[in-house]
């Protein structure tokens, strides 16, 4: 699965398109959330950033897509890769589970410019 880049104290926008395993073909679902997760590299704890957030229905309006806007924890090491799992259920009761990795940076907040003053 490729990564998405994503800056830790920006804002992300995460979208999901919930597609039949077997077909490719979209699929309408409600009760749709987002979870997201990293790991801590020292102590390999769960440090959760996202807990079962509901998602909002794309506009216009597509029952199979959705979207969540946050912005993501400044506190994020750079370099962390985010386990996004996308939850939604289909009209059979089937929970259906979509998942992504984002990989997150540090945004320089002065862009690496810097101010000399000449004579």
């Amino acid at each position: 699965m490729p990564s998405i880049d994503a800056y830790a104290g920006q804002p992300f926008v995460f979208q999901v398109v919930f597609l039949d395993p077997l077909t490719g073909v979209p699929v309408p679902v409600t009760n749709v959330n987002v979870t997201a997760f990293y790991y801590d590299t020292g102590t390999g704890a769960r440090i959760m950033v996202l807990t079962s957030q509901p998602m909002n229905p794309v506009t216009p309006p597509d029952p199979s897509r959705y979207t969540y806007v946050t912005t993501l924890n400044p506190a994020i090491p750079d370099g962390t890769p985010l386990y996004v799992e996308y939850r939604g259920t289909d009209v059979l009761l089937n929970v259906l589970v979509q998942t992504d990795l984002l990989n997150v940076h540090v945004f320089p907040s002065d862009l690496g410019l810097r101010a000399r003053f000449l004579p």
